[in-house]
């Protein structure tokens, strides 16, 4: 049985049955989204994401702006500064498997309710829910980026 998560099935508001996950699928479109920004540029500002018609998001920050949609494999397409490219889809973890062309960023969750982030170079990203209700990301730097709610359906990370 695969305890991971069933992407397809979350929205925010919706609630899952006991003892399922209860991520909701924007936050894990904007995690995506940190995560290839995070791999690509990690330059200090602020990442400001809105939901976009397409499932995903359109995101700014100070390397430029990304957007992504949902793809056939309960993940998500993205495509980011310089035209930058990385896919996304579901692991037997429940966390994504995200393939970029510096390497595949793997997730699993943790029990922190967040998730661990396995980077191409060999580094590591933890995340952890926030009392704003967004994830804070521990990156290998040791730099905290703290990622919140927004007006837009979306998340302002810093």
């Amino acid at each position: 049985m695969n305890s991971g998560l069933r992407l397809s099935s979350l929205r925010r508001g919706q609630r899952k049955a006991p003892g399922e996950e209860e991520t909701p699928r924007p936050l894990i479109a904007a995690l995506v989204v940190l995560a290839t920004l995070l791999v690509t540029a990690p330059a200090t500002g602020q990442v400001s994401c809105r939901g976009n018609i397409f499932g995903g998001f359109d995101c700014t920050g100070p390397s430029g702006s990304s957007t992504s949609r949902s793809n056939i494999f309960d993940g998500f397409d993205t495509t980011g500064p310089g035209n930058f490219r990385s896919t996304s889809r579901s692991n037997i973890f429940g966390g994504l498997d995200i393939e970029t062309p510096n390497g595949t960023v793997r997730s699993r969750s943790n029990i922190f309710d967040g998730h661990d982030y396995q980077l191409p170079g060999g580094g590591t990203v933890q995340s952890r829910r926030n009392i704003f209700d967004g994830q804070d990301f521990q990156t290998p730097g040791g730099k905290t980026v703290q990622c919140m709610p927004n007006i837009f359906d979306g998340y302002d990370c810093r």
